[in-house]
């Protein structure tokens, strides 16, 4: 994954599948692989399945909103990710540990953290962040 940029290594990857056709669907693909830095908070496929939130996502705007949530304007690495950033969608994303777990936005879990590409470190997540940024299923915890 290290040598290929963002979207190009999601793409590859069996688990991220659904985020990859998302990430076509919504028209990032260009913007992402390009960009010089970034950080992505990736869905898994069970993730994106149990979120009503990107069934509902009809039109390439919304998708595009939805997952540009997940996407931060820089890479940060797993000693600078923990604090309040603001994705590129604008939507505040809070990164916390919470008993020993690293979670976004209160309740989406981070499962595999400080994955490497070319222009991206990638935190994968169990839960879709919402187009307000928070968690699309679940409780929705203010985060402190």
């Amino acid at each position: 994954m290290a040598a290929k940029p963002v979207a190009s290594a999601v793409a590859g990857s069996a688990f991220l599948s659904e985020l990859s056709t998302g990430l076509k669907r919504a028209g990032l693909i260009d913007s992402l692989n390009t960009a010089k830095a970034l950080t992505l908070f990736a869905p898994v496929n069970s993730a994106i399945r149990k979120s009503k939130e990107w069934a509902s996502a009809k039109s390439r705007d919304e998708l595009a909103r939805l997952l540009a949530n997940h996407v931060l304007p820089e890479r940060l690495s797993p000693q600078h990710v923990l604090g309040r950033h603001t994705s590129i969608a604008g939507a505040t994303v809070a990164v916390e540990m919470d008993a020993g777990q690293t979670k976004v936005n209160g309740a989406a879990r981070v499962i595999c953290a400080n994955i490497q590409t070319r222009n991206a470190t990638i935190y994968l997540i169990d839960t879709l962040l919402s187009a307000d940024g928070f968690p699309s299923s679940g409780p929705i915890v203010t985060p402190k």
